[in-house]
């Protein structure tokens, strides 16, 4: 399943996790009036951000700030009449700026080949990761998390679900390792229910 970042937010909202205000808006129109509200509660700056399902948006000129209302109308007029990768822009999210002190990348994957949950995730941030991979593939730290168990019918649960188990490794020599470590050890509980 592919989430644009707005949808992945509404979910996560939804769920009880803080996550930044931000609106999606289908017309320049649409995302001056978001603006104009984000600004009215203190932001001062906006982002503008593609929603289209791919990666590299913002070298596309899918992602940019705007300082003012009128800036992110004229913005989003931009980025509405692109097309990104084959993909034609027809929503943005306009979004309070966030002053990035560090950026990380950090995935959660379906693996088919383990049957579980792979998790990636590097030091190096989130634009380019392809080009780190392929320079330097020991700067991603890639671990089955959580793998599914036998889903027999025999082996769910009473609410008819599989279990799933959190592999954890002993401690290691190599900060890679300790690092994957600590990784697995902060999302040692998970529930797919």
């Amino acid at each position: 399943m592919k989430l644009h970042e707005a949808e992945a937010r509404e979910l996560l909202r939804r769920a009880g996790l803080p996550v930044p205000d931000g609106e999606v808006a289908t017309t320049p129109t649409a995302a001056r009036a978001t603006a104009e509200r984000l600004f009215a509660g203190g932001a001062t700056q906006v982002v503008i951000k593609a929603q289209v399902l791919v990666g590299g948006r913002g070298k596309a000129g899918g992602v940019k700030l705007a300082g003012n209302a009128e800036e992110a109308e004229k913005i989003a007029a931009q980025i509405l009449a692109l097309t990104i990768k084959d993909l034609p822009v027809r929503r943005v999210l306009v979004a309070p700026a966030a002053e990035i002190l560090r950026e990380i990348y950090l995935s959660a994957l379906i693996d088919r080949s383990s049957r579980g949950i792979l998790l990636m995730a590097s030091a190096a941030g989130g634009m380019e990761i392809e080009e780190v991979a392929a320079k330097d593939p020991t700067a991603i730290i890639r671990e089955n998390a959580i793998r599914m168990q036998d889903s027999s019918p025999s082996r769910r649960d009473a609410s008819g679900s599989a279990s799933v188990h959190a592999v954890i490794s002993s401690s290691s020599s190599s900060p890679s390792q300790r690092a994957s470590s600590a990784l697995r050890a902060n999302l040692m509980l998970i529930s797919l229910r």
